[in-house]
């Protein structure tokens, strides 16, 4: 890789990856490699404190810890006008009919035609985890609780506790009808680094 990676994806027959320039948060970029050949070709400069970036719609959507959304035309990988959502990101999904992104302690819908908000859920604490899956939008915030989001509105289907002793979740995954949920706590229960697999959820809705 030409400099440090911070996040990718899979999509469109290519793997998209997200960098950090010479290890710092101070500048960014989008790289596209063929996985087929390795070939590789990079987007100019996107700006700082990039965190997460979904691909979706003809575009490459990077969040920014600053409150932005910069947007990549997927084909050229030239910058588009970057959206200004406000608030800290550190996590974004694109589906079929929108993209998500963490906003304010919950969880913004993007129109991806216009770039604007068009619906927004409070869940009363930072989102850890976004992605959606088949019809949902899954939201993990950082106690472990867990949101099921209708993806047209963001309409609460389900909200799931948080498993004890769950402290910084990292990743999920649907499996059929089970959620799957990584976390790991760098300090540990007894001062070492712990990491645990959980089933959040194995029977029908």
């Amino acid at each position: 890789m030409p400099d440090s990676p911070e996040d990718m994806v899979l999509a469109d027959d290519a793997l998209w990856v997200l960098l950090w320039s010479k290890g710092s948060s101070a500048d960014s970029s989008v790289v596209r490699i063929d996985p087929a050949t390795g070939a590789q070709r990079r987007s100019p400069a996107l700006g700082r404190d990039a965190f997460a970036l979904a691909v979706g719609h003809g575009r490459i959507w990077v969040a920014h810890g600053d409150g932005d959304v910069s947007v990549v035309d997927q084909t050229s990988l030239e910058p588009r006008d970057d959206l200004h959502i406000g608030d800290l990101h550190q996590h974004i999904a694109a589906g079929p009919g929108a993209v998500f992104t963490d906003v304010r302690s919950g969880v913004v819908r993007l129109d991806p035609a216009s770039g604007r908000a068009t619906h927004e859920v409070a869940l009363g604490e930072p989102v850890s985890v976004l992605l959606q899956t088949g019809d949902e939008v899954i939201a993990v915030g950082q106690s472990g609780r867990t949101w099921l989001l209708d993806p047209e509105d963001l309409t609460l289907r389900a909200s799931l506790a948080a498993p004890e002793g769950v402290r910084s979740p990292r990743a999920a995954m649907r499996y059929g009808e089970t959620l799957l949920l990584t976390e790991f706590d760098d300090a540990g229960a007894a001062g070492n680094a712990d990491g645990r697999l959980l089933i959040l959820r194995s029977s029908p809705r």
